[in-house]
């Protein structure tokens, strides 16, 4: 009789897949970040892309990039500067973002600080964002500006002393930036003209503490996240991860998929702000030295076709939805994305149709 001990479904995991890791290091995650940055400071680790609208299109796909070098150097002037307001270690940080530069920064950062990340979903109504800002008793916000108002309104029910803004428009390519500058920052809701007394602007922090680092011992018991699940079945609760079972998830992607530094990029469009994303792209990724093409909006499906099209990542991590409205999509039928870059993907958060499997599968060669 088969019993736990004999770990039967290490019998099924693929040929090059170690039946164990152990002993896993004693690091912090913010370990990788850091190794992948004195390795190779000068490989890609974000690209922020847009095509740009009308006939200007034509131009192509344009984009701007941050090497491992300059995301470790943001991490640490940040992390010094959230100290320096006040952060104390174990203190929970709210992240209010969508897949951005600015995420991966402050991520990161608030790690190093010796915080821990409280990651919001920004398309939550307020009555859901208060909710999740006072259950983990974050003093500290970090958010995009199109987020400052929602912010302000809920934060005299809550424990709110700073918020940290960036806006989008921050990491787009020069030409991109000016054309969204004149055209869509105001009219979107982007437009931030003054802060509260107590907030700060993220690039004049980014600016004020370069070169300057945290001075804090991270541990790999320290808590890291507050990941909080998604309130279909009651009320939303915060799931806490300390370092060393993001370590672990990170070091279980890199063996399973065999992946080696600096030879796979990543699609980043699944929501940072959910476990699936944060992990399986953002950590991953950092810790293969590995390009994440980032995709703010997932149900944009042009866009996500356009950048898997444009650069070609090889590590699609998604949920059934997206790979579903992929296949369905008209242009990819009709042949004019080029899906072959993909080596390999991982679906989560839900059943994955064999059907809808199969015909990616097809698709992507």
């Amino acid at each position: 009789m088969l019993t736990y001990a004999d770990r039967p479904w290490t019998q099924h995991y693929d040929a090059h897949v170690p039946t164990t890791l152990n002993p896993y290091p004693k690091v912090p995650v913010h370990y990788f970040l850091e190794e992948t940055a004195r390795k190779f400071p000068q490989h890609v680790a974000l690209v922020t892309s847009t095509r740009l609208p009308g006939g200007l299109g034509r131009l192509g796909r344009m984009n701007a990039k941050m090497t491992y070098g300059e995301l470790n150097a943001a991490a640490d002037a940040l992390a010094a500067a959230l100290i320096e307001k006040g952060l104390k270690k174990g203190e929970r940080v709210a992240l209010i973002m969508p897949n951005c530069a600015a995420f991966v920064v402050s991520f990161f950062a608030i790690l190093k600080a010796g915080g821990v990340v409280a990651a919001t979903n920004p398309t939550y109504p307020d009555e859901k964002m208060q909710f999740q800002i006072n259950d983990c008793d974050a003093r500290f916000v970090i958010c995009l500006s199109m987020f400052y108002t929602q912010v302000n309104r809920i934060r005299k029910q809550t424990q709110i002393q700073h918020v940290i803004v960036a806006n989008i428009k921050e990491y787009l390519p020069g030409f991109a930036k000016t054309l969204f500058t004149i055209a869509r920052e105001r009219k979107d809701g982007h437009r931030v003209d003054k802060l509260e007394p107590a907030d700060f602007w993220f690039q004049d922090l980014l600016k004020q503490f370069q070169g300057h680092k945290a001075n804090i011992e991270v541990s790999t018991h320290d808590l890291a996240i507050f990941q909080y699940t998604g309130g279909t079945t009651g009320t939303s609760k915060a799931a806490m991860s300390q370092h060393q079972a993001l370590v672990a998830n990170t070091l279980m992607c890199k063996a399973y998929l065999g992946s080696k530094e600096g030879q796979d990029s990543f699609l980043a469009a699944i929501p940072m702000f959910h476990v699936f994303g944060m992990i399986a792209v953002v950590c991953f990724a950092v810790g293969m030295a590995a390009p994440m093409y980032l995709v703010v909006n997932a149900r944009d499906i042009p866009d996500v076709l356009d950048v898997i099209h444009t650069f070609r990542p090889t590590l699609f991590m998604g949920v059934p939805a997206l790979y579903n409205a992929i296949n369905k999509h008209p242009d990819v039928q009709a042949g004019k994305y080029d899906l072959t870059s993909i080596r390999a993907c991982v679906s989560g958060s839900a059943p994955l149709p064999p059907p809808v499997k199969r015909e990616f599968e097809r698709l992507s060669g």
